[in-house]
């Protein structure tokens, strides 16, 4: 039988931030922390199940850190229902972009649900197939990772293989960073040919490993600082900060134009920059779907036959 997926993730929060974790999930690449995959974990680790809400058919049962969807942890986990016999299984994630972060072309395009105090992107690590509010347990599953569009619009899949997302003609791949893997872009105007404009970027990449393309995580991309990081406080030492960090990752924005390292490291070949962010910086947050990625060989593998 295939084994569940996913079965273990890591990030959104450093190991030693407010919303790190209590450190029994592990902690996986770029020191990022364990995350629950069942419902008995996301217990023990600070997350409860949203007061009031519904199972939702495509993602499942919606549990926030505290209970509560914040700026300070704008993630939603999903997971299946569950019993007196078997717990619930970790089903979809959500990430919610404060501060009007969202572009609105992809809210228009309906790859965000838009709110009153912030905007969501949902996926689904389930296929459409499966009852994910259903009583019973819930099988075993491939890697699976779409996008559910706003107002039953359908959903969006974000390739789970290098090979998928070539032959999909859709997306380009990038440079290859640290212990990530080969990072994968697609603008949803021209595909795989970049516009390099923010609104058009897609807001998740995907990362595949170098040698055998395999699914290693994704990270959310947002046109502007969402992490909750004061230069007065930090000063020249960055470590004051992490542990006040929200789930977005550590640190004060990435470059989005020039030539100091930032986006332009996530590509390959020609970079002129990318217009259309507040005050030239990205946010991103990654997750991990392994514990342990190997280090890059190279940052562009242009002799991969995996990208070529």
């Amino acid at each position: 039988m295939t084994e569940a997926w996913p079965s273990e993730l890591f990030g959104a929060g450093i190991s030693n931030g407010v919303y790190g974790g209590t450190g029994a999930l592990g902690i996986g690449s770029l020191n990022v922390a364990g995350r629950p995959t069942t419902t008995k974990e996301a217990t023990a680790e600070g997350w409860k199940k949203i007061s009031d809400s519904q199972c939702d058919t495509n993602l499942g049962n919606p549990w926030a850190f505290n209970g509560e969807i914040t700026d300070g942890a704008p993630v939603t986990l999903y997971f299946s229902k569950e019993t007196d016999c078997f717990d619930g299984v970790l089903t979809g994630i959500g990430v919610s972009y404060f501060n009007g972060a969202a572009p609105t072309k992809m809210i228009e395009n309906f790859i965000f649900s838009e709110g009153e105090d912030y905007d969501t992107i949902n996926v689904a690590f389930r296929n459409e197939d499966t009852d994910v509010c259903g009583e019973g347990p819930l099988p075993s599953n491939k890697p699976v990772l779409d996008v559910i569009l706003a107002k039953g619009k359908g959903r969006k899949p974000v390739p789970v293989t290098a090979a998928d997302a070539k032959a999909s003609g859709e997306w380009k791949a990038g440079g290859c960073i640290g212990t990530m893997g080969i990072h994968w872009e697609h603008d949803i105007v021209g595909g795989s040919n970049f516009t390099f404009e923010a609104e058009n970027l897609y807001p998740i990449v995907p990362m595949y490993d170098e040698e055998d393309g395999s699914f290693n995580g994704v990270f959310f991309q947002a046109p502007k600082k969402l992490q909750i990081w004061d230069n007065v406080v930090c000063g020249l030492d960055a470590s004051k900060c992490f542990p006040l960090t929200n789930m977005w990752d550590p640190n004060g924005g990435i470059f989005a134009a020039g030539k100091r390292i930032g986006m332009s490291y996530n590509f390959c070949g020609a970079y002129p920059g990318i217009t259309g962010t507040e005050n030239n910086l990205f946010t991103t947050m990654h997750f991990f779907f392994k514990e342990t990625i190997p280090k890059c060989k190279r940052h562009c593998p242009v002799d991969n036959a995996l990208v070529k």
